[in-house]
């Protein structure tokens, strides 16, 4: 006769829950932050809302809101995609152009910097202290655009 283990549980709270679903990622690489707000914003937002206000800048998380009129937007781009590179700006080593794509079709990976066609969003990131921190999404900002003071914390 075969003995069953017994499994051991207990309950979460929500809060645990969105922590233990919370993904590791190095947040020094502009990329790996650009794709997991879109992650995050595609997964739900008000599930991971504490995880998306730690991924923007401190001066604009007020416009973001709960981050729903943003994942709306996003998920309504035609086989959305997003780069697997970010592209730094030329002279601001401290900001960095994430393109949101639309058509994509079949998803690649792309192991260089590239020209990108069909963009239909770009996230402006910006590199404070020690990671990355996207600032906006639209059009991609110059860093005159930023309004930024320095390195903020």
């Amino acid at each position: 006769m075969k003995v069953r283990e017994r499994r051991e549980r207990r309950r979460v709270s929500e809060a645990e829950a969105a922590e233990a679903m919370r993904p590791t990622t190095d947040l020094a690489d502009p990329a790996n932050v650009g794709s997991l707000f879109c992650q995050c914003l595609v997964n739900g937002p008000a599930n991971l809302l504490d995880l998306l206000r730690e991924l923007v800048t401190p001066e604009s998380l007020e416009m973001w809101g709960d981050f729903e009129d943003v994942a709306r937007h996003l998920k309504s781009i035609p086989d959305v995609g997003w780069a697997s590179l970010a592209h730094p700006v030329p002279g601001h080593p401290d900001v960095a152009h994430f393109f949101i794509v639309s058509g994509l079709g079949v998803p690649y990976e792309a192991l260089n910097v590239q020209p990108i066609e069909n963009v239909a969003e770009t996230l402006t990131l910006v590199y404070r202290g020690e990671r990355w921190y996207i600032h906006a999404f639209g059009r991609a900002l110059s860093p005159d655009e930023l309004g930024r003071e320095g390195d903020l914390p």
